[in-house]
């Protein structure tokens, strides 16, 4: 903020100068003049400036030499010397206040003080007097219509000359001197602009046309880390379906083999109650659904129709012959029987 107030103030500074000192600035004693020729349509004559001194170096023309210029115009600055009667000057009398923003100030004046806009015309403005009585700023407005150097600062361009200043010379008094600088940056201004705006036109063109490409590589790599992220939930949940699916096929089997050759437990527990408590198993077995048991029993007989009397078995009938234990009282027998579904 402190540079910017000392640059302002610096600027204003410079606005209440004579045209005199402004020549004096640093560089400007030792630059380049481009004269234009009072005489229409004749050539304009190049000028080397050296202390205030200024020496002939030739006519500048269309197909002007670069090279004869022995490198004096990278060396100095350009000054564009418009031919007599070009300037137009008028006083204003502006509020004090003015002097703030004095080159603001008569930018905005210039439709109503001359028939000529801002932009048509290079101009000046320069204080001459102040009446702090009145509140009043005399100001002097230096004006060269465009038109006038048009062809001229063509042919500039086209020598990759850039002046700096217009130095006009008035009828009378020192020259005026109008500055360019702000003409050229403004140019240059607009020029960035533009280029600006092109690239960031491309830009947006190019953002608009790989976006969606952009969104779904996003969208894609998103799904992707998700995935990776219950990848180890999945594969546990699938473990746990084979071995699910495993021990339901194992039960499975199981089931088959007890459908095909019968429960022994349940086949045991049947048995034990439907033989009565005087009879006791020696030996007891169950292949293919034909059981097979051995043992003693008080009465013998009576055990295969006990076994008849239960659909779960079919078919009892001893499979060896009965003998009788004198010892113990009691019949040794081996029955056979089918086990129902």
């Amino acid at each position: 903020m402190q540079i910017e107030a000392l640059a302002w103030w610096a600027e204003r500074m410079g606005e209440l100068l004579p045209a005199r000192h402004l020549l004096r600035q640093p560089g400007w004693d030792d630059a380049l003049v481009v004269a234009a020729s009072d005489v229409p349509d004749a050539p304009a004559m190049l000028l080397l400036r050296r202390n205030r001194q200024e020496t002939p170096l030739c006519r500048f023309g269309p197909e002007i030499d670069r090279a004869a210029l022995n490198g004096r115009a990278r060396a100095r600055i350009v000054l564009l010397r418009p031919p007599r009667g070009a300037l137009l000057e008028k006083q204003l009398v502006l509020p004090l206040a003015a002097r703030r923003e004095l080159r603001r100030a008569v930018g905005y004046e210039m439709d109503r003080v001359t028939p000529f806009a801002p932009d048509d015309v290079f101009w000046n403005c320069t204080v001459t007097h102040h009446d702090r009585s009145r509140r009043s700023l005399h100001v002097r407005l230096s004006l060269v219509p465009k038109a006038i150097l048009a062809p001229l600062l063509a042919a500039l361009d086209r020598a990759r000359l850039t002046p700096t200043a217009l130095e006009v010379l008035p009828a009378a008094g020192p020259p005026r001197l109008i500055p360019l600088r702000q003409e050229i940056e403004r140019v240059a201004w607009q020029q960035r602009a533009i280029l600006w705006l092109a690239g960031a036109c491309g830009a947006l063109g190019v953002v608009a046309a790989a976006l969606p490409f952009l969104l779904q590589s996003l969208a894609l790599g998103a799904v992707a880390d998700r995935i990776a992220a219950v990848q180890p939930q999945v594969a546990e949940v699938q473990a746990l379906r084979q071995r699910i699916a495993a021990a339901t096929a194992g039960q499975d089997a199981i089931a088959d083999e007890r459908r095909k050759l019968g429960d022994t437990l349940e086949v045991l527990a049947l048995v034990t109650q439907l033989l009565p408590d005087d009879t006791f198993l020696n030996d007891l077995s169950l292949r293919q659904r034909r059981l097979t048991i051995t043992g003693q029993s008080a009465a013998a007989p009576k055990l295969i129709a006990a076994l008849a009397a239960d659909p779960m078995f079919r078919n009892p009938a001893f499979a060896a012959p009965v003998t009788r234990n004198v010892a113990a009282g009691r019949d040794v027998f081996s029955i056979s029987t089918e086990v129902g579904q």
